[in-house]
């Protein structure tokens, strides 16, 4: 019977001692269990947020993206930044084998030190990015955002001052006009040589006297314009009597509670000018800039522009002609006889002195009354003797040299009326998209202009510079397209 006990009781032993190995070994097969689902668990919420990352780089990366983004190399750092949980963000510009330009995000999470874990956990994603406007350049030479006119004697074409000045082989009918919304057409003596253009959903215009295309647009144009702005350090308040202003080889900031500019009072500009104005805008006088690198950009917060008078407004240098003697035909005349005097400033139309007994009819080339003067015919009556040679003296005379519509630009916030009439030459741009911009008048305007409401009438030329941009657009980034490059990375 002991014995049997004791056989008992060391295999009752045997069983316990086998029971805890089993309980032991589960105890170590939950415990791995649940170290490697709560390793799962961390890995997911690791990928989650690291993708939150990277799509918060997109974000941020648009809202930084502007006309230095077309400048930036491949591979360039557009935003990153580093948190506090060891996680960061890195956002480059890159350039696929087609040219276009797309943002790479990245978001690096820093893992916990978990058993079956990795250091780190990375996910990026792709955003391929376009822009709506481009180095500033302007839709159209004339541009109603919500709706445009057309009337009078208006008259439009083109030219590229990146080629010279406007005339000859330089003169082109790309003087395209357009809005985003209605086209309206008053009376039918205009003529535009090039596009004339309404908005998305629009009628088509019917007109001869567009020459180009009269389709809706496709998609409405948007544009962005940097807000008012003026530096809160560094800033000169007012302009000096002299009406120089600026430095060479320095951009200059000075800000005016209001600008008028009279016949007599010459604004020369040196090195590159921001004049900040808090309201209105007149302009009557000459707008000079000193040399080819002289830049004047006025930013106005409100108020109203008005151009206008017998002065020049001139975004290329003024260089001083003196008065010089021009030598007529030979001859003895005694009944009514012709000769040409040749304009030496074609684009001013000034007429040349005229001897006593003489008259003269104008001269023009293109298109009647709407071409450039090239010179006048002079005539003398029946019976009036007048020895020829002849010597007239031209008065000294201002004359632009290297005109650039680029290097005049008026940036404005305003929601009050913008009108550019009277007989001053114009060369600029001018962007107003909350204002109703009114191009008036009977001089010639070179450049473009972009205003809420446009209405172009007159009898003045507008001569629409292809290579015309604005130191007031701010690009506008597009989303193209979006994805995740896969897989995530460890």
């Amino acid at each position: 019977m002991n014995q049997h006990r004791q056989q008992h009781r060391g295999g009752a032993l045997v069983s316990a001692l086998i029971a805890v190995i089993v309980i032991a070994t589960m105890s170590l097969g939950l415990s791995s269990i649940t170290m490697t689902s709560n390793g799962v668990v961390v890995d997911t919420c690791d990928q989650y947020n690291s993708l939150l990352l990277a799509q918060s780089g997109i974000s941020i990366a648009f809202k930084k993206i502007d006309a230095t983004f077309s400048t930036l190399a491949n591979g360039a750092i557009v935003h990153s930044e580093n948190f506090a949980n060891n996680s960061r963000l890195e956002v480059r510009k890159k350039t696929n084998a087609g040219g276009m330009a797309y943002l790479e995000s990245t978001g690096y999470v820093e893992k916990k030190l978990i058993i079956g874990n990795v250091q780190q956990v990375k996910r990026t994603i792709e955003a391929v990015v376009g822009v709506a406007i481009t180095n500033g350049s302007f839709p159209a030479g004339a541009f109603g955002m919500n709706t445009l006119k057309v009337g009078g004697n208006f008259f439009s074409d083109s030219y590229d001052s990146s080629v010279g000045p406007y005339g000859g082989a330089n003169i082109s009918s790309m003087g395209d006009v357009g809005t985003n919304g209605s086209f309206t057409i008053s009376g039918n003596s205009f003529e535009v040589k090039g596009n004339g253009r309404p908005g998305p959903g629009q009628p088509a215009v019917v007109s001869d006297n567009i020459s180009g295309n009269k389709t809706p647009l496709d998609s409405a144009v948007t544009v962005v314009v940097a807000p008012y702005d003026p530096p809160t350090s560094g800033v000169i308040n007012g302009i000096p009597n002299t009406g120089n202003i600026g430095s060479a080889g320095t951009v200059t900031n000075y800000q005016v509670s209001t600008l008028s500019l009279g016949k007599n009072d010459p604004l020369i500009v040196t090195g590159t000018v921001n004049l900040f104005v808090e309201g209105d805008i007149t302009l009557q006088g000459v707008v000079q800039l000193a040399n080819a690198n002289a830049i004047l950009n006025v930013w106005q917060r409100a108020g109203s522009i008005t151009v206008n008078g017998g002065g020049e407004l001139a975004s290329g240098t003024i260089t001083y002609v003196p008065a010089q003697v021009i030598t007529l035909e030979a001859g003895s005349v005694t009944t009514d006889a012709t000769v040409r005097y040749v304009a030496k400033d074609a684009q001013n139309g000034n007429i040349p002195p005229l001897n006593t007994g003489e008259t003269y009819t104008q001269v023009t080339s293109g298109n009647g009354s709407k071409a450039v003067v090239v010179g006048w015919n002079i005539t003398t009556l029946a019976n009036t003797t007048l020895q020829y040679p002849i010597t007239i003296t031209e008065p000294a005379r201002n004359q632009k040299a290297g005109a650039n519509p680029s290097q005049f630009n008026i940036i404005s916030q305003t929601t009050g009326a913008v009108k550019i009439n009277g007989n001053s030459v114009y060369y600029g741009t001018l962007l107003a998209p909350y204002a109703d911009l009114t191009v008036n008048g009977n001089a010639n305007k070179f450049g473009a202009v972009l205003g809420k409401t446009m209405t172009l009438l007159g009898t003045g030329d507008f001569h629409y510079d292809l290579n015309a941009k604005s130191s007031g657009f701010v690009s506008k980034p597009m989303l193209r397209s979006y994805r995740e490059i896969l897989p995530p990375t460890y």
